[in-house]
């Protein structure tokens, strides 16, 4: 039977010994670590997405919200106005989601959102 779940901004991918293990992948993660404590089976969230307590692998940020950095167990916070974020953005303004002509990005926007008749942005 289980001992617990995974702690939040780690994820926990089967056979898991610890609920924060280290991946092999990130070798900086490993300076100062005994190589019997490592766990390949799971790791810290990374980068672009977010990880819940008893996560089994990361979550890619949901649109119209970014992740900033690795260990966040929910996304860092929503798209800037005038940008728009698709799913796994890292940034709150991220270059390729600049909001386009003809159409307006609140905070949060996932897809830039036509302007309605009789107005315009340019």
């Amino acid at each position: 039977r289980p001992t617990g779940q995974c702690d939040a901004g780690y994820f926990c991918s089967g056979g898991a010994t610890s609920p924060q293990p280290v991946s092999l992948l990130n070798s900086s993660a490993l300076l100062g670590v005994n190589c019997t404590t490592v766990d390949v089976t799971g790791g810290i969230c990374p980068v672009a997405a977010y990880c819940p307590p008893g996560s089994p692998y990361p979550v890619p940020c949901t649109a119209g919200m970014y992740c900033a950095e690795s260990g966040l167990q929910r996304p860092s916070g929503l798209c800037s106005a005038g940008f728009y974020c698709t799913v796994g953005s890292s940034v709150p303004n991220p270059v390729d989601g600049v909001c386009t002509s003809g159409h307006y990005c609140p905070n949060g926007t996932d897809v830039p959102r036509p302007c309605a008749p009789g107005t315009y942005q340019t």
